[in-house]
């Protein structure tokens, strides 16, 4: 199958900077299938994720009044690495990409939670492990799941099961 990719000549719609650039995509050209825009510009994109997670390590020691920990650099790396893989996993949907409020655990480690409709997820980046909490209803018997983050594929099926 081959591919070319041209300027387009429409305007990009919604959220444009200074560095957007659209073009449209032609798959297999000769081949029947229709053009398609590959412009994608999210809502909140990536960059202010990231930021978020990056001011994290501001946080002192007992940032919440109490007796909770300073961040744990290694697990906002593996948050960073997490979320950067996450994106490019959204990047091959077309649900988008939708941005998770980011804070730190008691133990210093990062959070990061998400909330479409009725469903909850919220991840847990520690050092070396990713596990979350899957919420869809009020009942913590049969409205909820857990589980480590164990590769790619569990990944997607986190961000499918929440945007689906």
């Amino acid at each position: 199958m081959t591919t070319a990719l041209a300027p387009s000549t429409e305007s990009p719609k919604r959220d444009v900077t200074p560095t957007t650039v659209s073009y449209k995509f032609h798959p297999g050209i000769g081949d029947g299938e229709s053009a398609s825009s590959i412009h994608k510009n999210f809502h909140t994109p990536l960059w202010k994720t990231i930021s978020e997670i990056i001011a994290l390590l501001s946080w002192p020691e007992g940032w919440n009044g109490y007796d909770a920990a300073a961040p744990n650099s290694e697990s906002v790396g593996h948050a960073l690495k997490w979320i950067e893989a996450l994106y490019r996993d959204t990047l091959m949907t077309d649900k988008g990409w939708i941005a998770p409020h980011a804070v730190l655990d008691a133990d210093g480690n990062v959070v990061l939670e998400w909330w479409k409709d009725e469903r909850k997820l919220t991840v847990y980046a520690r050092p070396g492990t990713v596990e979350y909490v899957k919420v869809w209803g009020p009942d913590i018997f049969s409205d909820m799941e857990d589980g480590e983050v164990e590769g790619a594929e569990d990944r997607r099926k986190l961000w499918n099961w929440l945007t689906g």
